[in-house]
């Protein structure tokens, strides 16, 4: 680990932050798009940007099957991300990341400050109209980040300067991490 004679400005703070991207895994498609939105961030200096798929911690418990395993996993990495990315594709089911966002959204409604909202201008019911009302509430609270994207360049860069702005929230949190170790 480094050692700071002075405190890191925030982008030398990038490569702490733990951003987790949370989307379909329906098909090969929506996994690359989700993969080359996490290459992207990595590429701007994110080096612990993961999908959850990524991560290989918790490990599966021998007593559950694999939708039990996947669902406690998201979980665990919503609880224990520093900021989160939700994102919905076009043409996919997106049952499982609407889940993840209902999940933060009536559980951790602490890590909406850290989480955005990114969906495929083409989708046009991307979830539950229940879950959509809540979000428009949290919208008008100004509790939670969400945007439409066209294309590919889009989702990047608004990703990119959204994970800027969960820096400069979470910066003194990951000041203190970086002391711990």
């Amino acid at each position: 680990m480094r050692n700071y004679n002075r405190n890191p400005t925030i982008l030398e703070l990038k490569d702490q932050l733990m951003l987790t991207i949370f989307g379909s895994y329906e098909n090969k498609t929506a996994i690359a798009e989700l993969v080359s939105l996490k290459d992207s961030l990595q590429a701007d200096g994110y080096k612990k940007c993961k999908l959850v798929r990524d991560y290989a911690f918790p490990r599966k418990n021998p007593n559950e099957n694999y939708d039990q395993y996947f669902n406690r996993k998201s979980i665990y990495w919503i609880q224990n991300s520093d900021a989160c990315i939700f994102v919905f594709l076009d043409g996919v089911r997106n049952d499982g990341v609407a889940f993840e966002l209902q999940y933060t959204c009536y559980n951790l409604e602490e890590k909406l400050e850290t989480s955005l909202i990114a969906i495929d201008s083409k989708c046009s019911r991307y979830t539950t109209s229940l879950l959509r009302g809540k979000i428009a509430t949290l919208l008008q609270d100004e509790k939670i980040i969400q945007f439409l994207f066209k294309n590919r360049g889009q989702l990047f860069n608004r990703c990119k300067k959204s994970s800027l702005s969960f820096l400069k929230i979470r910066q003194y949190y990951l000041l203190e991490r970086i002391k711990k170790y």
